[in-house]
């Protein structure tokens, strides 16, 4: 497996470049030290502005399923770390009152359930999963909305069609049951990277919507 030291100073240079850009920002606090130990170890890839820096350049120049694998545990590292500071910064706004929702709608976007304590007599906080493909389309819903705009991720595109499809290569590989659902095919690369570029897309829909 071919390793190789980062140009941290590139790295700098990147983080200066895009200080000003809130998703970035946002990205690199929730999933950036993951995506820094992924670089240090494998010289693979930087989550930057909408694409995975290297990430596909590198995997042309060495295709091997483990940096496959890695590729689309990458790609679902940003979107589930972006979505996660959206519905922070919705909770944020429903905490300071900017935003109303039911008491519900809050649990969900916090991930969590609720059950009755028999020993101590009181009300108890669960971690709740929820799957990512209703978390994503849940999650742009009240974004939109907490900032009184009118959007909803489109579920007839190809691109939509792509995370689903994506979506399922990754839960494979993650909890393979035979050897074979441990590799990831040519279809699966094509559409992890479809789905890259669609989630980026939909997010500039809603930026340039709401700047309007």
């Amino acid at each position: 497996m071919l390793k190789f030291k980062p140009d941290t100073s590139e790295l700098t240079d990147v983080m200066k470049r895009d200080s000003k850009d809130e998703l970035y920002v946002k990205i690199m606090s929730v999933v950036g030290s993951q995506t820094l130990n992924f670089i240090g170890e494998d010289g693979y890839s930087l989550l930057r502005g909408g694409r995975i820096l290297g990430g596909t350049a590198f995997l042309d120049k060495i295709d091997t399923q483990y940096n496959r694998r890695m590729y689309i545990r990458a790609v679902f590292s940003a979107i589930e770390g972006t979505c996660f500071t959206f519905r922070a910064d919705i909770i944020n706004d429903v905490e300071s009152k900017k935003y109303h929702i039911s008491l519900a709608d809050k649990a969900m976007l916090r991930e969590e359930s609720y059950s009755f304590d028999k020993e101590n007599i009181k009300g108890r906080a669960n971690t709740r999963y929820i799957s990512l493909d209703n978390m994503l389309l849940f999650t742009f819903k009240h974004l939109a909305a907490s900032n009184a705009i009118s959007y909803e991720i489109d579920k007839k595109t190809d691109g939509w069609r792509s995370f689903k499809q994506a979506l399922k290569a990754r839960n494979r590989i993650t909890h393979p049951r035979n050897p074979d659902e441990f590799q990831v095919s040519d279809s699966d690369l094509v559409d992890i990277k479809r789905t890259y570029k669609w989630f980026w897309l939909i997010y500039r829909d809603v930026h340039k919507i709401k700047s309007e």
